[in-house]
């Protein structure tokens, strides 16, 4: 076994930042997790840490509303540390706030109810080098990309497209969606390629923050 990714885990809750930590650290894989209550703490420990080429593999982020002042938390963060992921953990469900935080280019939006074992595949796919998005709220994204989609521009998809493109933002791996779809994995990988070349992207983060940046979504 190799040695469990490092997270660094920011929460102004005190007791939800402990119990959180506690849980994620019950599993091996995730048992490197150093635990900050607020942003400023977490940025100079990190900077330290940087120094020493320490860096941690993941940067989770618990705030109950994306305000103004949250926004500027996470737009801090991923100025100051540009190469590293960052999934936001919130209980704000807010298109408009939702598409705020992901044109920062964070990898991953979870809600706070969606369960310990999502917050777990979610770290581990992001730091697989994949995206982790809420759901419910791509949902409704999607449904306005596929109404603009269909009236044709620079960035039509196919309606296969925006199914697998979805499914991409809901987490899925490239061989659940050939399953859920009923479609071959290599065709998976075509469509994926398609998207992220007709975005100009490498990943599915990326090709929604492009979305929401060109006013498609």
């Amino acid at each position: 076994m190799g040695t469990p990714p490092s997270i660094a885990l920011i929460s102004a809750d005190l007791p939800y930042l402990t119990c959180l930590r506690t849980s994620l650290e019950r599993s091996q894989e995730l048992s490197r997790i150093n635990k900050y209550h607020d942003t400023a703490q977490a940025i100079a420990a990190l900077k330290l840490q940087r120094k020493s080429a320490s860096q941690p593999d993941l940067i989770l982020i618990d705030t109950n509303r994306m305000d103004d002042s949250s926004l500027a938390d996470v737009a801090l963060l991923r100025s100051t540390f540009a190469g590293l992921p960052i999934l936001v953990l919130t209980t704000d469900t807010s298109s408009q706030n939702f598409e705020s935080v992901i044109k920062l280019g964070v990898s991953g939006y979870l809600l706070k109810d969606c369960g310990l074992q999502q917050i777990k595949r979610s770290i581990n796919d992001i730091i697989a080098g994949g995206a982790s998005m809420d759901p419910v709220t791509t949902q409704r994204m999607f449904g306005k990309l596929s109404t603009k989609c269909n009236e044709g521009g620079n960035y039509s998809l196919s309606k296969r497209q925006l199914q697998v493109l979805q499914l991409l933002a809901d987490g899925k791996l490239k061989k659940e969606i050939a399953e859920e779809l009923n479609l071959s994995y290599h065709t998976v990988v075509m469509h994926t390629r398609y998207i992220y070349e007709k975005f100009g992207v490498k990943n599915v983060s990326a090709a929604v923050s492009k979305a929401i940046k060109t006013g498609i979504v």
